[in-house]
């Protein structure tokens, strides 16, 4: 297989994940090329590290862990800077406004590249051709807590008792249009169960 076709399934398959996990980190249109041909070495400068989420969300937390090991082996520093808002739409737009040299990153989630391009009119830019994938940091599984007091413990239980309560189950996630929202309202949906969405302005 040549080089061309390889980056090009190498591609598809970053695509592809990107659609079921949390997190990826992108250069803003950032090639290998174009850093070869910079005139100092990179990174010859502090490394900058958007995070478009509030501080202590889960996309924030990954990020300030992945700066420990970034600084030792880059010696230079690595920031993280929150830009939260617009479902990490205004984070997102300021790296792809960056100027393409490897000194901004991006760490998103998944509605940044595949979600909110559908969610809202108009986005100013294509995140999937203004932004290079460069890897997959984690997988997080979307998981459903309920008071203690209730009597579930199972899956089935829940539906069980939601279906029994009509109208009186809410369910919180961090934002309109992300994942565990969707997520949530896939099974609202699929076993009718009436649930009513109470969005939050980050997971912290």
């Amino acid at each position: 297989m040549s080089s061309a076709n390889t980056q090009r399934s190498n591609r598809h398959g970053i695509g592809s994940r990107l659609t079921r996990i949390l997190l990826a980190v992108a250069a803003a249109a950032t090639s290998a090329a174009a850093l070869a041909q910079a005139a100092d070495p990179w990174p010859s400068r502090p490394v900058r590290i958007v995070v478009p989420y509030v501080a202590g969300a889960m996309g924030d937390m990954i990020a300030r862990r992945l700066t420990e090991g970034l600084r030792q082996e880059l010696g230079q520093p690595v920031l993280v800077e929150n830009r939260p808002g617009a479902g990490g739409n205004i984070g997102t737009r300021a790296v792809e406004q960056a100027s393409p040299d490897g000194y901004t990153l991006l760490v998103a989630a998944t509605n940044n590249f595949t979600i909110n391009q559908f969610l809202y009119k108009d986005l100013g830019f294509d995140p999937l051709q203004r932004l290079e994938p460069v890897t997959v940091l984690v997988d997080v599984p979307s998981v459903i807590f309920v008071p203690a007091a209730l009597p579930v413990t199972a899956f089935t239980d829940f539906v069980s008792w939601a279906r029994a309560n009509p109208g009186k189950v809410n369910y919180g996630s961090p934002g309109s249009g992300t994942t565990p929202h969707l997520s949530a309202e896939a099974i609202n949906q699929a076993f009718s169960l009436g649930m009513t969405h109470v969005p939050y302005k980050g997971a912290s």
